[in-house]
């Protein structure tokens, strides 16, 4: 009787754990940027399937995304297109970062029409002729902007490219102008060429490392998080080799 009961009780708290997670209310908000939204999703999905634990998205530029998490304080995780972005929440809010890891990588390059029927060379001077219509992203918005500022200044032609072409918001809407026709060639995340969406629509050409440079993606955890524990434990998820290959699918990392 004795050995009975206490296998009852062994059996109840090795389940407890689970039945106390299972009725607690959990909700994690991420502020990702646009060109990383399909892996995370992915891994999300994995997530909640495993934790019970929902996940909500706040998508958009990456500069748009770091004031809002700033004004509104609900974040749980941060993603931006580049560590730029959490190298200046780092400095210039100490503290507002409790873990970090890399997820993947972003590199950016040229991206025309499928086929380039145009001829465009894979090179920064084709931006600057005025046989073709460019379009670039804001560098006050979002990541490929501020990526695009950096890659024309060190090229030197950034001033000539601001002068004829048209600015937009982000990587998704830089590529719906080059599939509508309405631009010729733009700087884009490589990624976003590879995508079942896109590949039949745009190619991408690739710019030399020496001006286009690999950006870290950086995923991390915030301070102002609500649910560190279930935070960390996306991290930790998403910086495994399952994440790694979620990455990978989307062009995001070697």
């Amino acid at each position: 009787m004795i050995k009975k009961l206490t296998c009852s009780l062994i059996a109840f708290f090795v389940f407890l754990p689970t039945l106390v997670l299972a009725d607690t209310p959990c909700k994690l908000v991420i502020y990702c940027g646009i060109t990383m939204v399909k892996p995370m999703v992915e891994i999300s999905e994995a997530f909640e399937k495993d934790t019970g634990c929902q996940v909500q998205f706040v998508k958009g530029g990456s500069g748009k995304l770091l004031s809002l998490l700033l004004e509104h304080k609900n974040g749980d995780l941060f993603l931006p297109g580049s560590d730029s972005y959490i190298q200046k929440l780092e400095s210039e809010h100490p503290g507002a970062i409790v873990d970090k890891s890399q997820v993947g990588y972003n590199q950016a390059a040229i991206l025309v029409k499928k086929g380039n029927p145009q001829k465009i060379p894979a090179a920064l001077s084709a931006l600057t002729d005025d046989r073709f219509a460019v379009i670039i992203g804001s560098a006050e918005r979002g990541s490929i902007g501020k990526e695009t500022k950096k890659i024309l200044t060190n090229y030197g032609n950034f001033d000539q490219v601001m002068k004829k072409a048209t600015i937009t918001l982000n990587s998704q809407s830089l590529v719906n102008a080059i599939k509508a026709g309405k631009a010729d060639v733009s700087i884009n995340w490589y990624a976003v060429s590879t995508w079942q969406e896109n590949a039949d629509h745009v190619d991408g050409l690739r710019i030399d490392e020496k001006f286009a440079h690999k950006n870290k993606l950086i995923l991390a955890v915030l301070a102002d998080s609500k649910n560190p524990d279930q935070a960390k434990a996306f991290l930790a998820l998403a910086a495994s080799e399952k994440g790694h290959a979620l990455f990978k699918k989307y062009g995001l990392a070697d």
